[in-house]
């Protein structure tokens, strides 16, 4: 079966993140970047006629035009799911694993605030900043240009995710970037931020986008969809 991706459902009300995110900065996020990426994957691999398996293998596989379309339908879902309406944005405090892995590779909840502010500030043009955990469970921060995605390194899991494309942030702060970066701290998911830490697999953002896959879960597996 060849997969077709759908745009995911938002996973909250569009003017759910004001006034951080403005309902208009979200619908065209939404409606024209994120769509107009997932159209145009669909497109290329109709042209290419073969089945390519789920995103998180194409972005490990291909290059090029497939490879940006592809991994910017998964970087924008990803960033989707990892924000939150501010009341629901609720910092870990419980001294789990997840905590004991923030305070050993920032030093606490502050610490790991300020790595953030300091890779993203050093972000020129386009791209993102992502929350990684290597093989021995040291988190940091990492900058990626473009539509540059984690997936393609080796023995590195990413666990959160912050647009710093212009259409993230143009409508609601023009040219005042580090806004954004200080506002979205207050708007993160740490929900799905610790249960992709907990999972010890790359997370699946295409259960969202092909309705009816029928997702493996068992960990070493890659969280791949399996298609019948």
């Amino acid at each position: 079966m060849r997969v077709k991706f759908q745009l995911p459902a938002l996973p909250w009300k569009e003017d759910a993140l004001e006034p951080f995110m403005s309902a208009q900065t979200v619908r065209y996020h939404y409606w024209a970047h994120h769509k107009g990426y997932i159209e145009k994957t669909n497109q290329i691999l109709e042209k290419m006629g073969s089945d390519e398996g789920p995103l998180e293998r194409i972005i490990q596989n291909h290059d090029g035009v497939l490879y940006n379309n592809a991994a910017q339908a998964w970087n924008h879902t990803f960033f989707w799911f990892g924000l939150c309406e501010t009341s629901k944005s609720l910092m870990p405090d419980d001294g789990g694993e997840f905590n004991q892995a923030i305070d050993a590779s920032f030093g606490g909840i502050e610490g790991m605030q300020k790595a953030f502010i300091e890779v993203a500030s050093g972000v020129f043009g386009s791209g993102y900043v992502w929350l990684t955990v290597n093989g021995k469970n040291q988190m940091e921060f990492i900058s990626t240009q473009n539509a540059g995605n984690p997936l393609r390194y080796d023995r590195v899991r990413p666990l959160w995710t912050c647009d710093l494309w212009e259409h993230a942030y143009y409508l609601d702060y023009k040219n005042e970037r580090p806004r954004f970066v200080d506002g979205v701290w207050d708007y993160i998911n740490w929900d799905f931020v610790e249960s992709n830490y907990l999972r010890q697999d790359i997370p699946n953002m295409t259960k969202y986008m092909v309705p009816g896959a029928k997702i493996e879960e068992e960990p070493g597996q890659h969280s791949a969809p399996v298609f019948d």
